[in-house]
């Protein structure tokens, strides 16, 4: 795990890690090079010190459709550097901007665990990845909330995907939320009890604006 001390790193998801070593060290960055989407956004989310995510667009458009959304998803949380390698000469070229990369940002590890959780029983539904209108939606509850996740539990065991769709119908805009499951938990009590952390993604701005005022805030008084 990179610590503050050490030099910020990009994630680079490419199928071609020489072509791209090489021109990102002649540009003076540090580079930590994964060649599977899943991989590549575990990492990034559980990095300490990231400088930004360098995208091949061969390797983001020959990976599945599901996956590319969440890494769009990811993407808004920090900058991006999009390349291709040239065929012919197997050089890089760099779509945006070098110069507006190379400055380091709030990593996403920090982005999502800064915000502050409070205790809040609230029905929710939740469906797999791969059914973001929630056709096969079930019934959960959450225990405690934040701006940047939730903590809920369930009578059935999760889906075994890292990914998820949660709805909240008490908030205004019920728009499925893309999540990611950071942890789970099984609890035997009387009958099985399955907990998860969950990890906002895709949240839209009026759903986080709501949860600040209506329960956030509203605990704090």
């Amino acid at each position: 795990m990179n610590t503050p001390h050490e030099p910020a790193e990009a994630f680079v998801l490419t199928n071609h890690p020489a072509a791209f070593q090489k021109a990102l060290e002649a540009l003076g960055i540090t580079g930590r090079y994964f060649s599977d989407l899943p991989s590549f956004i575990d990492a990034a989310l559980e990095a300490e010190n990231l400088l930004g995510l360098v995208l091949d667009v061969s390797a983001v458009m020959s990976a599945e459709r599901g996956r590319r959304d969440h890494l769009f998803s990811l993407s808004s949380h920090t900058r991006i550097l999009r390349a291709r390698v040239d065929a012919a000469t197997g050089h890089v070229f760099f779509i945006d901007e070098v110069s507006h990369f190379k400055r380091p940002l709030c990593h996403l590890a920090t982005f999502y665990r800064v915000h502050p959780r409070v205790s809040l029983v609230l029905p929710v539904a939740l469906a797999h990845e791969d059914d973001p209108a929630m056709a096969k939606a079930r019934p959960a509850r959450t225990r405690d909330i934040s701006l940047g996740g939730c903590f809920i539990q369930t009578g059935y065991e999760l889906p075994h995907s890292d990914f998820i769709y949660l709805q909240i119908p008490d908030l205004g805009n019920p728009l499925p939320v893309l999540c990611n499951i950071r942890w789970r938990k099984t609890t035997n009590l009387d009958q099985a009890v399955f907990s998860a952390g969950i990890r906002f993604m895709d949240i839209k701005p009026d759903q986080l604006d709501e949860i600040q005022v209506r329960f956030v805030n509203a605990a704090g008084r």
